[in-house]
């Protein structure tokens, strides 16, 4: 089953405009070490409580498979508010790669079982907050979606939208299939091109933008 991004919206209870870009590295894991300078990474009696959680990065894909080596994800943590409380890059620990007749829905035109390694201390994910990240996660890049396509198009850090694809994810073994942002190589990011039509996906980087974040 695969659920609009409106509906990941309405459980996750805000708003995707404000989102902090991964292309431009806004919002990186220095945010959360402003925060520490500032006063200690781990939170306050006055700070927000975690509401969402955000995962983007970039997919490094050599002959249609997901190199673990070369893939580098990031998870942030939000409160309500969309302010990020912790943010940390994590690797992958293993990656599967599905066949087409394997993939959950129509619009996916590339599909990977990934296993993302919980970070170690010292982390804000450790000795402040509980890693949100399910031990599995599927991961997939497909056709546009409409309705992130429509968020992607107000999304300021956004230049181009024509040359990109639709990320897909799934946090339940594939049961349910989430479109919760954009994703793109360098060049796709800058315009060049079209968007991926068919499989398999081409080889190199692929940064995925979150524009959704995934409900606690």
């Amino acid at each position: 089953m695969r659920l609009t991004a409106v509906m990941l919206w309405a459980l996750a209870g805000c708003g995707a405009g404000d989102a902090k870009s991964f292309v431009d590295g806004s919002g990186s894991s220095n945010d959360a070490a402003a925060s520490a300078e500032d006063g200690g990474g781990g939170p306050s009696q006055d700070e927000s409580e975690p509401s969402v959680w955000e995962l983007g990065g970039v997919l490094h894909i050599e002959s249609g498979l997901l190199a673990e080596d070369e893939t580098l994800m990031q998870v942030r943590l939000l409160d309500e508010d969309r302010e990020v409380l912790c943010s940390e890059d994590v690797v992958v620990d293993t990656a599967t790669t599905w066949q087409t007749s394997q993939f959950p829905d129509e619009s996916l035109l590339g599909w990977w079982r990934v296993e993302i390694a919980a970070p170690v201390s010292p982390s804000c994910f450790v000795d402040d907050y509980d890693f949100p990240v399910p031990d599995v996660v599927f991961l997939g890049i497909g056709a546009m979606d409409p309705e992130v396509e429509a968020v992607a198009g107000s999304d300021p850090t956004l230049d181009v939208i024509d040359s990109l694809n639709a990320a897909y994810a799934s946090l339940d073994q594939g049961g349910t299939v989430w479109v919760f942002g954009v994703v793109g190589t360098a060049s796709a990011f800058a315009g060049d091109g079209d968007a991926l039509t068919e499989g398999p996906v081409e080889d190199g980087d692929w940064t995925i933008e979150p524009l959704y974040p995934f409900p606690l």
